[in-house]
């Protein structure tokens, strides 16, 4: 409701909130701005008509501005399919032989922090990945010194134009994985990546089998 309270005797200050007088609201939060419109925390219709088509990287299979996630029980390949994007991201072929790259990233991060150097090396070798290595595909492993948070500054300074691979994405969480302050915190860090100008990010996660 808006305000009102009366004046007081000087007709200057609201004897509500001992305060100026004033042409505002009371919510359940608090005291907000009359003039504030609910309409405006949402897209305007001006906005929805002009809104920018989406696009792909991969024609119908990786789009650009958003998270895609890969999800499938333990050893059910998840790396490789990964492995594949990732090479038809660098070298413009087709993944497997039917999806089309219809724009290269400028760079692709893949972040492994549940393998070591040897045995990822070996599958970036099979792959054919090993000539695009440390300048078009940019990978750390388990072996690498210390460890990196999503929102490390160094790899933000990397964000822009890249595809970033979380193999698997549960490594960076933080907290509680049961709960929801601590999931919410995780979801928005892996957004934040889009924020800094990522073209998508590609998580890798581990689901339970089927009982």
């Amino acid at each position: 409701m808006v305000c009102a309270a009366p004046l007081d005797a000087e007709g200057v200050n609201c004897t509500r909130i001992n305060g100026p007088a004033h042409n505002d609201m009371q919510s359940d939060y608090g005291w907000v701005d009359a003039e504030l419109q609910w309409t405006d925390l949402f897209h305007s219709y001006a906005e929805a008509q002009n809104a920018p088509p989406i696009t792909f990287l991969i024609k119908d299979f990786l789009q650009c501005e958003v998270v895609t996630a890969i999800a499938a029980p333990v050893r059910e390949r998840k790396s490789l399919v990964a492995l594949n994007i990732v090479h038809s991201l660098v070298t413009g072929e087709k993944l497997f032989g039917h999806f089309e790259v219809v724009k290269k990233p400028k760079r692709v991060l893949y972040l492994c922090p549940e393998v070591s150097l040897g045995p990822f090396t070996d599958r970036v070798k099979k792959i054919g990945l090993m000539d695009y290595v440390g300048e078009s595909f940019f990978y750390r492993t388990l072996s690498a010194e210390g460890s990196v948070r999503l929102d490390d500054m160094a790899l933000q300074l990397a964000m822009p134009g890249s595809v970033v691979v979380l193999d698997t994405a549960i490594r960076f969480h933080e907290g509680d994985e049961n709960a929801s302050k601590d999931v919410r915190a995780f979801a928005d860090s892996i957004l934040a990546l889009l924020r800094f100008s990522a073209e998508s990010v590609v998580l890798l996660h581990h689901s339970p089998k089927a009982r």
